[in-house]
């Protein structure tokens, strides 16, 4: 796949988040499980192990507020395939 093919499937895929009602350049950990089609625990239990979308954190320790920029969600949908 080329460079351009890849970025094309990603903008699909923001595309799609989108129209799922998630318009907004970073989305909470809720709002990303829920697109991914998995529990906010999966999606903890990922961060803990660096597996899953990447993410940004805002202040320090416990209460530093996690949330997962739309692009880094699609890139990460794009290149994985979750089985039931």
């Amino acid at each position: 796949m080329t460079i351009q093919q890849r970025e094309i499937e990603i903008e699909t895929m923001m595309k799609d988040i989108a129209v799922l009602g998630f318009k907004k350049l970073v989305l909470t950990p809720d709002e990303t499980a829920q697109i991914i089609g998995i529990s906010v625990s999966t999606l903890y239990n990922w961060r803990v192990e660096g597996v899953g979308p990447q993410f940004r954190k805002n202040g320090n320790g416990k209460r530093a507020k996690i949330m997962y920029p739309t692009r880094a969600v699609a890139e990460f949908m794009t290149e994985t395939q979750l089985t039931a």
